[in-house]
């Protein structure tokens, strides 16, 4: 009995040792040791285990419960990005205005969901949550549809920027798309290198008299596609389970790669801007990550200041990520952060309240 405490405890310290590495990883860039961005991935697990151990320990062996509650405390500040613990305010201040950050999988061009209303759900979702300025990412429109994706929203907002980073037969384009209810002065794209999908642009809007600039950005795809999973598992009858394996891993370490370089200049962009910012973003990547550290430094992360819960964004594989983000300039407000529910996209929604 005493050789397996002792075996479960060596458990325990490895569960301990990699919590902590876990936890260093948003200050180790990827493009220099890529191992850090699969670190970073593993925090939520790793705090999950040795929340186990405390447990475990406490029942059959009190001290040895101490080393995991050290490593808990050591890593708390990195506990509130993932896990809030706010009443979750969802009534906004009379004078504020919302924003929304939505990642809407070209509204389901490729009908993955096998199901032929994905778009028009998508718009009902937009349309309940009725934000002021609403960023998309992954935004699909094609011309030749007479109510199209971009024709249904300028209805409700006047005022539009659709960078399109890929147009096909003259009409159909795929891009990232900035949307508001109030003026936009200025339209810049953000161009990042070796990249074909994944960009972000800059908009110039007043509000409340103010001018603001808010980024609307969509990191570094890992672009894993049912193929990887089916093989991983054998789902489809194939043998080659691992070499899906290291496939699966070459697409991550290149995104974490990738990720890191756009993250930097996007943070350069932010730091330049006049105005005060915004930043609404799919990172495709945890707030356990040098992606999430370098973009949100000097900026407060609405839910931080006022979600509640896990504040999951993301709905497939990996059901309790957080990748999708409203950051908000210090000297702005926040009053509320909600998360809208579906599950027609790969994503939820985001959406915060501020004022000035």
């Amino acid at each position: 009995m005493k050789y397996i405490r002792y075996a479960l405890f060596f458990i325990n310290l490895t569960c301990v040792f990699l919590f902590l590495i876990s936890c260093l990883a948003p200050f180790i860039n990827p493009q220099i040791f890529w191992f850090s961005g699969f670190a970073g991935l593993g925090f939520l697990p790793l705090l999950l285990a040795n929340f186990f151990w405390i447990a475990f320990w406490i029942l059959f062996k009190r001290k040895f419960a101490l080393v995991s509650l050290i490593a808990l405390l050591l890593g708390s500040w990195n506990i509130v990005n993932h896990v809030s613990v706010a009443s979750c305010p969802t009534v906004s201040a009379g004078n504020s205005f919302s924003i929304m950050s939505f990642n809407v999988k070209v509204f389901d061009l490729y009908t993955w969901n096998n199901y032929p209303g994905s778009r028009d759900a998508l718009l009902r979702v937009i349309e309940y949550a009725n934000p002021d300025v609403l960023c998309l990412q992954e935004f699909y429109e094609n011309d030749l549809e007479q109510q199209s994706a971009l024709t249904s929203l300028k209805m409700r907002y006047p005022y539009f920027h659709f960078h399109k980073i890929l147009t096909l037969n003259g009409h159909s384009h795929w891009g990232i798309a900035t949307f508001s209810k109030f003026p936009i002065t200025g339209r810049n794209a953000i161009e990042f290198p070796d990249a074909f999908q994944n960009q972000a642009v800059a908009t110039d809007i007043i509000i409340q008299g103010d001018t603001l600039r808010v980024f609307n950005a969509h990191l570094q795809s890992i672009f894993l596609d049912r193929d990887d999973f089916a093989n991983l598992t054998g789902a489809n009858g194939s043998e080659k389970i691992e070499p899906s394996f290291w496939r699966i891993f070459r697409k991550m370490k290149d995104a974490f790669i990738k990720r890191a370089a756009q993250a930097e200049i996007l943070a350069e962009q932010i730091a330049e801007s006049p105005y005060k910012v915004f930043v609404c973003a799919d990172f495709n990547d945890t707030p356990n990550s040098y992606t999430y550290r370098v973009v949100s430094e000097g900026l407060n992360d609405s839910f931080k200041a006022a979600g509640c819960g896990i504040g999951r964004t993301f709905s497939s594989q990996r059901p309790l990520l957080r990748i999708d983000y409203i950051l908000a300039d210090k000297r702005i407000r926040i009053h509320s952060h909600q998360v809208i529910r579906n599950f027609t996209s790969d994503h939820f929604g985001v959406k915060a309240s501020f004022d000035l």
